[in-house]
């Protein structure tokens, strides 16, 4: 009977312990976690960027703000998607609008001449992932 109590410890410290839920690769970023100041956090990445795949080219507009844009043109005008976004010296992640479609989200790194920016459109159906490289303009 002594040993009882020792037996159901372990159950008893575990039944507070919360079982964390996986998310699916396209899944958006914790938005949980508290901003960073771009600007003196990754001014890298700030500024222009022409983006491709291959197929396609486009132009990823990252603000001082912590607000980014993909547009069709390098002046910033014709935007595809937008969204928020935190960063540190060489990694970012943000959320992600899609006017015509719905939401999803971006994450990515860089070193300041070079990028690798991954788009997680949640919308789609199956959600897509859709891979970029860019350069600085």
């Amino acid at each position: 009977m002594k040993l009882l109590p020792l037996l159901l410890l372990p159950l008893l410290l575990c039944a507070g312990c919360e079982d964390k839920e996986t998310r699916p690769w396209y899944a958006p970023p914790d938005t949980s976690v508290p901003s960073r100041n771009p600007a003196k956090s990754a001014p890298g990445l700030i500024g222009t960027w022409e983006l491709t795949n291959g197929s396609a080219t486009w132009y990823a507009h990252f603000g001082k703000d912590g607000a980014w844009r993909i547009t069709a043109d390098r002046a910033g005008k014709q935007i595809h998607v937008y969204g928020s976004y935190t960063a540190d010296d060489s990694s970012f992640q943000g959320s992600m609008t899609n006017p015509d479609a719905g939401s999803g989200s971006i994450a990515g790194y860089y070193n300041g001449r070079s990028l690798a920016l991954d788009f997680y459109e949640a919308w789609a159906s199956p959600p897509k992932h859709v891979s970029y490289t860019g350069r600085k303009l």
